[in-house]
């Protein structure tokens, strides 16, 4: 389940709900710290986060 794999990918964070959209994976940050650590420095966590979850399931990842 890829929403089980993003969950255990950001597993030291919390504060965040996911959902599932036909091919969209969206993750909602309850406040802008949780989001800044979601995202990285450059966006490169959430682009980390992408390429994992493409190696298994073709689907795409958004923070909002």
């Amino acid at each position: 389940d890829v929403l089980m794999f993003c969950q255990n990918f950001l597993r030291p964070i919390k504060e965040y709900t996911i959902t599932k959209d036909d091919q969209v994976v969206l993750i909602k940050p309850e406040n802008y710290e949780t989001k800044a650590i979601i995202l990285g420095r450059d966006r490169k966590s959430i682009k980390r986060l992408q390429e994992v979850v493409n190696r298994y399931f073709k689907i795409n990842i958004k923070v909002g």
